[in-house]
């Protein structure tokens, strides 16, 4: 039997990521895995996918221009992608992270989208897509 066989049988596992002997608990389920456990545990996968999730958001933001042209707001935290003309909850490419992910395989063009940060993106709604009285100025400032 190998070391990884003994420490399975006795529910623990290597993972290789980390460098740290954790119980199978740990671990998530793959039958495509020999004994049926993944390399990485449940922590550095996510740690990982979170991670790579954010690097995919950054480099779409980055791509379509990296800070919102109204307020100037250029918090990466704070950015998000805007449909110019309303319909984001029935675009057919999805939102959030699919809607990322899709804009970035090039799938998707962004000629009606545009980045945002939060406030904008609200005001963007309720004044220019649902008519509420204008009057606002939207100012960002640098976080201290």
């Amino acid at each position: 039997m190998t070391e990884e066989e003994i420490a399975v049988k006795y529910g623990q596992k290597f993972c290789v990521r980390c460098r740290t002997l954790k119980p199978l608990s740990d671990f998530g389920l793959d039958k495509r895995c020999r004994f049926g456990v993944p390399p990485w545990c449940k922590d550095c996968e996510a740690e990982h996918q979170s991670k790579h999730r954010q690097n995919t958001r950054k480099e779409v933001l980055d791509s379509m221009g990296g800070k919102y042209v109204y307020c100037g707001c250029d918090l990466f935290e704070a950015l998000q992608i805007n449909h110019k003309y309303g319909g984001g909850s029935q675009d057919p490419a999805g939102r959030g992270a699919n809607l990322v992910r899709v804009i970035r395989l090039g799938r998707r063009k962004t000629d009606d989208l545009e980045v945002a940060c939060y406030v904008c993106n609200a005001w963007h709604k309720l004044v220019k897509l649902d008519g509420l009285p204008d009057g606002w100025t939207i100012t960002w400032r640098t976080p201290q």
